[in-house]
């Protein structure tokens, strides 16, 4: 339980972080993503070695992606088959989001991640919601048409190149790309993407509890 809640700052960091990076204040957000990992040492894990051991473990991967740049191959196919390169989004921070119509704990965040990209519109910001399905476009469409999808570009990474690049160990993971084209956030699992703290570019939106 006390790893799930520790999960939870970290999901809770990994929003406002982008809030702050949206805003411009790179250094803010790097300090949010790494409140989590202060938590992990504090005395609230006393006595708690393996939970702790787990934690530990978790936030030194999650880390090790702060402050570095982009994979040397890390592009994405569009809806009309052609290849487009992340290192030509400069200029805009990007939420990574990695996942596949057959994953459940996708599917549960994708509306999240559509309301982000609404909420977003016009702003120096992009949701890549990069599919891993096999099938194509067709069936990434298909879903979105069923699901009420509209403000999401159908993008995909049907052979996992750039899941492999990034080091993603499953589904969804997501990552936070500065405008600088610098990782500087990793989340496994979902998160409360349409939170007011990114949508409404507050500098200290969640409260990390």
């Amino acid at each position: 339980r006390r790893g799930a809640w520790v999960r939870g700052r970290m999901s809770r960091a990994l929003v406002k972080g982008m809030a702050d990076c949206v805003i411009g204040d790179t250094e803010e957000a790097r300090q949010a993503f790494e409140r989590p990992i202060q938590v992990i040492e504090g005395p609230l894990m006393e006595g708690m070695p393996e939970q702790r051991r787990n934690c530990r473990k978790k936030c030194r991967k999650w880390r090790r992606c702060l402050g570095l740049g982009l994979p040397e191959k890390a592009v994405f196919i569009e809806a009309d088959g052609s290849e487009s390169d992340l290192k030509n989004l400069k200029g805009k921070v990007i939420l990574v989001n990695l996942w596949a119509t057959w994953c459940a704990p996708c599917i549960e965040e994708m509306p999240d991640l559509d309301r982000l990209a609404a909420k977003m519109d016009g702003k120096p910001f992009r949701v890549l919601a990069l599919s891993q399905d096999r099938g194509g476009a067709e069936i990434v469409q298909e879903f979105f048409d069923e699901n009420g999808i509209g403000h999401l570009d159908v993008v995909l990474d049907p052979r996992g190149a750039t899941a492999r690049a990034f080091g993603a160990r499953g589904l969804p993971t997501s990552f936070v790309i500065d405008a600088n084209g610098q990782v500087i956030g990793k989340l496994e699992g979902t998160a409360k993407w349409d939170a007011d703290g990114v949508s409404h570019y507050s500098p200290s939106p969640i409260p990390l509890l």
